[in-house]
């Protein structure tokens, strides 16, 4: 790996099919994947199962699987699972737009603290109060 080049993809074990990028998962996980392996095609099939049974293995191998890892896999297949269900119980009331765009921008993997610190730029001087950080940040953790 040369001098500021990024990790190799954890699945793969090497440089992948393509740029690698950091994918940032709930509970504070965050693996770098190639183009291939951090792909919606890889990451949604099969309900997100192939993904998240990829990681899983390769963190049992490596001896560092633990269940802040298994639950950011869990929330990865949950939120894949509910990502067409409509919803039944109501968002932020005073923002469910604003909610949905960083629930979607979320599953992508973009980094938490990105999303959060563009909306509440983008969307301050409104109406109403911008949600809180706190309050994103639960969005996130959620994962609805």
């Amino acid at each position: 790996m040369g001098e500021g080049a990024p990790p190799p993809c954890v699945i793969c074990g090497h440089s992948g099919r393509g740029p690698r990028a950091r994918r940032d998962l709930t509970h504070g996980v965050c693996v770098w994947l190639c183009d291939l392996h951090g792909g919606d095609a890889f990451t949604t099939r099969r309900c997100g199962m192939e993904f998240a049974e990829r990681l899983a293995a390769v963190w049992a191998a490596a001896g560092v699987a633990n269940a802040r890892r298994t639950a950011a896999l869990d929330t990865h297949i949950r939120r894949i699972r509910n990502a067409g269900a409509s919803r039944n119980r109501p968002g932020s009331y005073a923002w469910p737009s604003l909610r949905q765009e960083a629930e979607r921008r979320f599953a992508t993997g973009e980094s938490p603290n990105a999303v959060i610190t563009e909306l509440r730029r983008d969307f301050s001087g409104g109406p109403s109060t911008i949600p809180s950080i706190g309050t994103m940040r639960r969005w996130f953790r959620e994962s609805r």
